[in-house]
């Protein structure tokens, strides 16, 4: 893969982060919406499944890694999402494949999806690993710079060439000067600061400069409202504010002690150390299993000797404690509601937007 195709990838990325950053939000109690329809008028999707809450997770897990989003605003997320994730009806230690993301009920049909259940279980274990890496990992780095760097190139990206005839006071080569005066504060190539105290003026000048940045392309967009270019502006505008969230962000993960070094406080260790839903021991000892398809066990009954192991173990009844995994403060399930079936009944009539 070329820079130039790595490069591209990485902005496809964070543009999908953005979908996140914006949807995720405290009325549908973090969870994350099923999808988000455009055309023919804006629509939010406010539904959930397994699937999508475990993508959101590790997508979370994400952008702290590429420098989207701090360590500190990313166990918020984390934290905030599980514990709601704890508050859903389950049945029989499972989550149901549709919930309202706005009131948490589950969505009728309410049916058990052997395929989101496992996919959640999966989801989990990658996350429980992330929150063991993130213990030791240092707050603010090389990635800190690339990730805030990413959206000041899409703020490039989305505004138009040139701002037109209607600007009265600002221009985009007033845009142009403010991005052009980040850079040295951006590059990655400049000595990376070693101490929180090396970080703090840094970070100060990145958050400086970008304020800057969002005074001019507040002012493009709004005197480039009536033009043709408006939506052009508006989304230069839109990554220019998340371009400053971001450097926010990290400067959140500067410790009140500037002595305490750039790895997670200790209350940080012990956030992560409560995150990790899953442990390996936890998934040999209370291994996720779902109802096996008609005939299945007749299948297995044919399985040549050496494979008599392989199949005590896809028969073993299921011993689980809460929803895949042990989300904190989860209620045992177990109540009516909908049968486990193996087949997968779509689950938007009549809502807006279109499921996979």
């Amino acid at each position: 893969m070329s820079a130039a195709e790595a490069r591209e990838l990485r902005l496809t990325a964070r543009r999908t982060w953005r979908f996140f950053e914006t949807f995720v939000t405290a009325e549908d109690h973090a969870l994350p919406p099923d999808n988000f329809q455009d055309d023919p008028k804006p629509v939010v999707a406010h539904r959930t499944s397994p699937t999508n809450l475990g993508l959101y997770l590790l997508a979370a897990v994400a952008a702290r890694d590429f420098g989207w989003l701090g360590t500190a605003d990313c166990v918020a997320r984390l934290e905030e999402t599980l514990d709601t994730m704890g508050r859903l009806e389950p049945h029989r230690g499972h989550l149901f494949n549709w919930y309202e993301t706005r009131d948490l009920r589950a969505l009728a049909p309410r049916y058990i999806s052997t395929v989101d259940s496992g996919n959640l279980a999966g989801h989990l274990l990658t996350l429980a690993g992330a929150c063991d890496q993130l213990r030791g990992q240092p707050l603010l780095g090389p990635q800190t710079l690339l990730g805030i760097g990413d959206a000041v190139e899409l703020i490039r990206a989305s505004a138009p060439a040139s701002a037109g005839h209607r600007t009265q006071t600002v221009t985009r080569r007033q845009l142009d000067e403010a991005l052009d005066a980040l850079a040295p504060a951006l590059d990655p190539a400049v000595p990376m600061p070693a101490t929180p105290a090396a970080w703090g003026p840094r970070l100060e000048a990145i958050a400086h400069g970008l304020h800057a940045v969002v005074d001019v392309a507040r002012a493009l967009a709004r005197e480039q409202q009536q033009g043709a270019d408006a939506a052009a502006w508006a989304e230069a505008l839109a990554w220019a504010e998340l371009a400053q969230g971001s450097a926010e962000s990290h400067q959140r993960d500067l410790p009140a002690d500037a002595a305490a070094g750039l790895l997670p406080s200790a209350s940080l260790v012990h956030r992560l150390e409560g995150i990790s839903p899953l442990r390996h021991r936890d998934v040999r000892r209370h291994g996720l299993q779902l109802p096996l398809r008609p005939g299945a066990e007749a299948v297995l009954d044919r399985l040549p000797g050496g494979h008599r192991r392989a199949r005590r173990r896809l028969l073993r009844p299921a011993r689980l404690r809460g929803a895949p995994g042990q989300l904190p403060r989860h209620r045992q399930g177990g109540g009516a509601g909908g049968a486990l079936v193996p087949a997968r009944p779509r689950a938007d009539a009549g809502q807006p937007g279109a499921l996979r």
